[in-house]
């Protein structure tokens, strides 16, 4: 399983003081197509590493990830898990923040599948923090990481826990009585689904250390979950018992109504029947607790009280004040401290670096072989002492090409493949052999080839004895590296780098590095060939990050040493720029001449990767001001992981916030960018822009050119902010600003657009428009727009309008109606949405709007404005308007150009030819005057007779216009609508089989026949329709009541 090539960086672990993190890679088993995880963990946790692995190793269960196998090096563990690219349960929650219960009974089905199988082996989970859960390609979840787990009634170790997991221990592993057991894992599982619920468990507060919420844990009951059902409310709640033994047991689990029947049916069939292992030391407690005071810890008691501290408690305090440290830094400080980590910066290999140097193999024929590649794989050392002489004797043999160098080069293939081939070749002695080899062979290309097989034995390998590569047996390598010959200075230099590389990265006193180490490097560093300078400056980069340097180089010499530097290829400078940025992130100090022209070259570069570089010395020199111009200019144009890097030396560098506003909006499109790429470095950058918006604010209060607001307009535009900036300060802030501003002023709308990012996103209480008087009588149209467009879009999208804000219309817009609506087309479109809306919430406001002027304005620009439409038709049907002030504001003109336009204007229509009807039942004496006021709307009603089937709105006007235009009296026989008799007759053709509209267009012949009997004029035009007439006996015949009645009563009516 050492047979793994890493691709990229998938996770990292938890942080701890005293360890290094781990990180996680994708890695592939060589020859294959299967994907692993392969974790590279600290070696002094190898104790806790093993344990969990033991573990894991036990437990195959489908939700459980596979553990392949581990080795490791003497810093270094190496761990080969099952791959799983959905990522973790954690990444998951931070991006969704809680998710819904159909998706929380899926997951969590599968986390208690995996559980019921690791209780019913004899272990127990105990962390169940998200990031110990992962998602495989098809979404099943999977438990991973067992080092916090241990066997049923085992002592509870403390140290494997970190401090963020916390929130999922149960109470009483808190103290010293309490015992690990199913219970106590099973209230992990509690606080699990209370995280995936909500985002957060049930005692966490961010504004509490860890000591509050412990006291929490072990003192406050969890509230119950307002969003959730009460099924998984109860569910919950009966998890997080404080008392252990009150918890639900595994049947009562299983069988609870929360799942719906989605549980794994082998897995929890007649569970009740399940034999579970026995919990002595748990069950034991049983008799002794009482009550809850055994859990129920005040952490503020001293050591002497009746309920003493635990051990654990201790260690859980210690702890959280490890982690507070790591929080004491201020923005600023966090954000330089990620700006100055990149993947540029850390070690890389020596041999077969493309970047230095690209090396080919020559082919091997097979033949010429005297063993095959898997005989290298065995563990058998009689087999390898005969491999091994076999490879003596041809290296000692004649000296032929033909002979060593398919051998060589056939050797180093494989030794490039396989750590195990390493380290047995190195535990024969064989790097002594192979310089000795080297040493005998008169060929520059054998020579070549074995020295290039001794570095990648020595990159390899995971454990190399350090009598190896002790100093006696090292020294010929200098000989080497002395040689005339070029390729022979470059292989010999791999060596000693490969070598120098590993003893760097040991603890023990044993590993020393070659006396000639420095002057070597020192040497090669000042060579004339390009390729040996490279690898003495890739050499000098990986051992300068390692706490081992100073036994090669002390500071003062090694600084002379890099000021000499005279580079131009860019290979070189980069390589050069990771080894000055290691030397100088250790010294902290301030720039000298040295490191500023070595930043301004770096930074001038069209090179991204050196760009970068340039920018995280600067930040280790504390030299960032000194490039500020170079900085922004570099921003403006940036992409990838060169705009993370200069978004943080920006953060940094801009003292004035005025110096954003050029960069604005690429500053916040990129951090929202971040949000996804790097959570963690959002947050502060997010944190850090919050304290400088309001700086922003101040000098805008304070007298500052108004322009500067462009920035938190970029800001708030960015959805990152839109919830996280409207703090109570930032409110203030933005207030007194809207209060204090003239509206006179250059770029004063730029107040107002922070305003309405603010109400319209609902990030802010909507009140805030109340202050909005004085933008709306200002004499920029673009700021009465701006204002008046704020309070249209607050009332369109706030859900709940308070009567603050009604009192608010009332007082400052109904007065400015008027001027309102004679402004600007786009004022008046605005002013005219929020009547709308407005009127619909309150119907009293339309009484003030029934002025003749106003109504004009709303008739004209109803054509091409539905909210004008809408006002409209409410003002009319919901005010007592005469007709004759609708006439007057041009009703009719408007109704007769939006009716074809849409089908909102028919609404209109119905409601105005309502009006006229209520005016002739009034005084029928009035019908004349109303038909002549809107005769010309007869043209309409074919379009309506058409339309019926399709609209019920259309039908109704059809009928009221029937009623309307027909003669009260001998003396009228104009009949207006008998242009609507034929498109009714087609209507009524294609409708009366259809029993979804008979009642409809039985409506419509019943209004025809009470016309009949009303004027003897309508009579004789309806008896001329021959096309209706028609129509009327096809359906008297083929339809059914109440269409069918109605058709024979009118031909009735008509015949007499």
């Amino acid at each position: 399983m050492a047979n793994v090539e890493f691709y990229k960086e998938i996770g990292n672990g938890r942080e701890y003081a005293q360890y290094q993190t781990t990180v996680t890679y994708k890695g592939r088993i060589n020859n294959t197509i299967e994907f692993v995880a392969a974790k590279v963990v600290d070696k002094n946790r190898i104790e806790e590493q093993t344990h969990g692995l033991e573990i894991q190793h036990q437990l195959q269960h489908e939700n459980i990830t596979k553990f392949y196998n581990w080795s490791q090096n003497d810093s270094k563990l190496f761990v080969f898990l099952e791959y799983c690219p959905g990522g973790t349960l954690l990444e998951l929650l931070e991006r969704d923040v809680y998710l819904p219960e159909t998706v929380i009974r899926i997951f969590v089905s599968d986390i208690l599948n995996a559980l019921l199988f690791i209780h019913l082996n004899s272990f127990l989970f105990i962390d169940f923090d998200p990031r110990n859960i992962l998602l495989d390609e098809n979404g099943i979840i999977k438990l991973n990481d067992f080092t916090g787990a241990s066997q049923i009634d085992q002592g509870f170790d403390f140290s494997h826990i970190h401090t963020e997991a916390l929130c999922y221990l149960a109470p009483e592993l808190l103290t010293d009585e309490g015992v690990p057991s199913f219970a106590s894992d099973l209230y992990s599982f509690g606080c699990l689904l209370y995280r995936m619920a909500t985002g957060s468990t049930p005692f966490d507060d961010e504004k509490s250390d860890q000591a509050d919420i412990l006291d929490r844990i072990t003192n406050l009951e969890p509230m119950k979950i307002r969003i959730c059902s009460d099924e998984f409310n109860d569910l919950v709640l009966s998890l997080l018992n404080k008392d252990p033994y009150k918890r639900p047991t595994w049947p009562e689990v299983a069988e609870h109504p929360f799942w719906k029947g989605c549980l794994d049916s082998e897995s929890f069939d007649r569970i009740a029947y399940k034999v579970f292992p026995k919990q002595k030391n748990f069950e034991s407690k049983r008799k002794t607790t009482e009550s809850l005071s055994m859990y129920r810890i005040n952490v503020s008691d001293s050591v002497t009280s009746s309920v003493r501290y635990s051990m654990n408690m201790k260690q859980i305090i210690q702890k959280a004040k490890e982690e507070e440290k790591k929080s004491e830094k201020s923005d600023i400080e966090k954000i330089n401290d990620y700006l100055t980590k990149s993947e540029l910066l850390k070690p890389s290999q020596i041999v077969f670096n493309a970047s230095i140097e690209t090396i080919q193999l020559n082919s091997n024929e097979s033949g010429q072989i005297p063993f095959d590649s898997d005989s290298l794989n065995t563990s058998d050392q009689e087999e390898l002492s005969k491999i091994c002489m076999k490879i003596k004797d041809v290296f000692e043999g004649i000296d032929t090409i033909k002979s060593k160098l398919p051998l060589a080069n056939f050797l180093i293939q494989n030794a490039r493949k396989s750590p195990l081939i390493c380290n047995n070749f190195i535990k024969h002695n064989f790097l002594l052999q192979l310089l000795m080899f080297t040493s005998q062979s008169k060929q520059t290309q054998v020579q070549s080839c074995l020295l290039l097989l001794f570095s990648v034995l020595i990159h390899n390998a995971t454990d190399i004895p350090s009598q190896m590569i002790s100093m006696d047996k090292m020294g010929g390598l200098e000989t080497f590296i002395k040689s005339g010959s070029d390729l022979i200075r470059r292989r010999s230099l791999c060596c000693l780098g490969e070598l120098v590389d590993f003893i760097s990265k040991q603890d023990s006193n044993e590993y020393k590095f070659p006396m000639f180490t420095q002057r070597v490097l020192v040497d090669s560093y000042r060579s004339n060939d390009e390729i040996e300078r490279h690898y003495s400056l890739r050499i000098m980069a990986n051992l300068v990050f390692t706490d081992r340097f100073n036994e090669v180089f002390d500071d003062k010499s090694f600084q002379s040493l890099l000021q000499e530097y005279k580079i131009v290829d860019n290979n070189l400078l980069e390589t050069f720029a990771v080894l000055v940025n290691g030397f100088y992130s250790k010294k902290k100090e301030k720039s000298n001449d040295f490191t500023s022209s070595v930043c301004k070259e770096l930074i001038v570069r069209s090179n991204p990767t050196l760009n970068i570089l340039g920018i995280i010395l600067a930040a280790n020199t504390l030299s960032l001001l000194s490039i500020k111009s170079d900085i922004f200019k570099l921003f403006k144009s940036s992409t990838g992981d060169l705009r993370t890097k200069l978004l943080m030396a920006v953060s940094i560098i801009c003292e004035n916030p005025l110096e954003l506003l050029d960069v604005s909006s690429k500053y916040f499109t990129t951090i929202e960018k971040l949000q996804t790429d790097n959570f963690e470095i959002f947050d502060t950058i997010v944190l850090f822009f919050i304290s400088k918006a309001e700086e922003i604010l101040d000098k805008a209060i304070n007298g500052h050119s108004l322009d500067i607001l462009q920035i938190i307009c970029d800001c708030v535009s960015c959805k990152t902010f839109q919830s996280k900036i409207w703090n109570s300060n930032f409110v203030k802030k933005v207030t007194k600003l809207l209060k204090e501003n003239n509206f006179t002023s250059p770029n004063c709308e730029l107040i107002l657009q922070i305003i309405h990012h603010g109400v319209t996103t609902n990030s802010c209480d909507a009140a805030i428009i109340c202050d909005l008087k004085r933008p709306l009588i200002s004499p920029k149209e673009s700021v009465r727009f701006n204002a008046i467009k704020i309070i249209s879009d607050t009332f369109e999208n706030v859900p709940i309008i308070s009567d603050k804000l009604m009192a608010f219309i009332d007082a400052a817009i109904l007065p400015l109606t008027s001027s309102l609506l004679q402004d600007a087309t786009v004022i008046s479109d605005q002013t005219i949405k929020l009547l709308s809306k407005v009127s619909s919430l309150s119907p009293n406001i339309l009484n003030s709007l029934t002025k003749v002027t106003t109504l004009s304005i709303i008739f004209q620009r109803c054509s091409d404005n539905v909210s004008a439409l809408d006002l409209a038709t409410q003002i009319i049907q919901k005010t007592e308007i005469s007709l004759d002030a609708l006439v007057s504001a041009r009703i009719i003109p408007c109704i007769m150009q939006t009716i074809d336009k849409t089908t909102g204007a028919v609404e209109l229509l119905k409601v105005l030819l309502e009006n006229c009807e209520k005016t002739i039942n009034g005084d029928p004496k009035n019908q004349k005057k109303v038909i002549k006021s809107i005769s010309s709307l007869a043209a309409k009603c074919p379009v309506c007779a058409a339309t019926l089937l399709d609209n019920q709105i259309s039908a109704d006007c059809f009928v009221l216009m029937i009623r309307i235009f027909t003669p009260l009296t001998a003396q009228n026989n104009d009949i207006l609508i008998d242009s609507a008799f034929g498109p009714f007759s087609i209507v009524l053709t294609n409708g009366y089989k259809k029993p979804e509209h008979l009642e409809m267009l039985a409506n419509v012949v019943s209004t025809l026949e009470n016309s009949c009997e009303k004027s003897q004029a309508m009579k004789l035009r309806l008896k001329g329709s021959s096309t209706l007439i028609n129509a009327l006996k096809k359906a008297s015949i083929a339809s059914v009541s109440p269409l069918k009645d109605a058709c024979n009563s009118l031909l009735k009516s008509l015949k007499k």
